[in-house]
């Protein structure tokens, strides 16, 4: 399960989301970092999915582009104010589960006033923001990692080399005494 859950609207900031995943997974693993391109599998139920890696995150990165909010479904309504919107129903299951939820600006793009956002996700205008430029991208992610570094790590849990040690061997135990047994007539 990823710690960091990375939502974006593919219309608008994919390109610059993927790049985010990629630089979080080099710092935190792969398996730290959740983008639904890269880690749902065929055939999975996609919506509970996203619901459980945002109910289990540690960080929720908003990745908001240019046109985040402009961005219209086929009738022409603000796919934001529609009740139905899956980016929307993410941000709303990050504030309603209480996640670190942090907008980050690509492109460009500015924060959203409240007045914009629907009442449901309207929290999201009052979160810090942080803005991943182009001209000083690597700069910025090294920032914003810094930054997640202190919610993410804290909740690793942390032993001693010797503690591990003992782990290994136990397990390693566990799994060649159950290797023996299933030889054994």
């Amino acid at each position: 399960m990823g710690t960091v859950f990375v939502s974006y609207r593919r219309a608008d900031s994919s390109g610059w989301a993927g790049r985010l995943s990629d630089h979080l997974s080099l710092r935190f693993g792969r398996d730290l970092v959740f983008q639904d391109v890269e880690d749902l599998e065929p055939g999975t139920d996609w919506r509970s999915a996203i619901a459980e890696e945002i109910t289990a995150c540690e960080a929720f990165l908003a990745v908001i582009g240019p046109m985040w909010l402009e961005l219209a479904d086929d009738e022409g309504h603000c796919r934001i104010a529609l009740d139905e919107d899956v980016l929307r129903g993410e941000f709303q299951a990050a504030i309603d589960n209480d996640r670190t939820l942090v907008p980050v600006l690509v492109g460009g793009a500015v924060m959203p006033a409240e007045g914009q956002l629907p009442a449901s996700i309207s929290a999201l205008a009052g979160r810090q923001a942080v803005a991943l430029r182009d001209e000083s991208w690597t700069a910025d992610v090294q920032e914003l990692i810094e930054q997640l570094r202190k919610l993410v790590l804290p909740t690793r849990r942390t032993m001693t080399l010797n503690a591990a040690q003992r782990e290994l061997y136990e397990l390693q135990k566990r799994f060649f005494d159950a290797l023996e047994r299933d030889r054994d007539p």
